[in-house]
């Protein structure tokens, strides 16, 4: 199990784009983005990301994150060899988000 979560890591470390935080929970990634009107944050980028790659993330807001602070969490269930497809998938997405609503 631990070598799954060790090359994990490691492609997640090769991508750059999206900062982690992680904790004894697992990865928290965080980003400051600006929501659309009356949506949570988190709630936003993770509706988006559902709604542009099919991937779905929970919003850090269910989690009791500090006020201010933005993250999602993610069970990532994939074989190793797709893991960096989906990586790489989520990382594209998050710096277009990024260049889109910072």
């Amino acid at each position: 199990m631990w070598g799954g979560w060790d090359r994990s890591q490691e492609l997640w470390d090769s991508l750059g784009s999206i900062p982690i935080h992680v904790g004894p929970g697992g990865m928290s990634p965080m980003s400051p983005w600006h929501p659309e009107k009356n949506q949570a944050p988190d709630m936003f980028f993770c509706m988006k990301l559902l709604e542009e790659t099919g991937i779905c993330v929970v919003p850090g807001s269910g989690f009791g994150q500090r006020e201010g602070t933005f993250h999602f969490r993610m069970t990532i269930l994939p074989p190793t060899d797709k893991l960096k497809i989906l990586l790489e998938k989520l990382s594209a997405f998050y710096t277009k988000f990024v260049k889109e609503f910072s």
